[in-house]
């Protein structure tokens, strides 16, 4: 479940991105800080997938 409202939301946030493009394509500082926000997110969604919900599971 977890995972999915992650995807869900990275390709929400991937969607408005596309959609708003137009109105900073010519702008190539604001195009290369979308393109390094979109792949921070897609790190931090990849990181918070990978790790266990047992975090309080410790061996005694």
């Amino acid at each position: 479940m977890r995972n999915s409202v992650l995807g869900v939301g990275f390709l929400a946030v991937f969607a408005t991105v596309v959609m708003t493009y137009p109105s900073y394509a010519e702008n190539d500082l604001v195009v290369f800080g979308v393109v390094a926000g979109m792949l921070a997110l897609g790190l931090v969604g990849i990181i918070l997938s990978g790790r266990s919900d047992n975090s309080g599971d410790q061996e005694d």
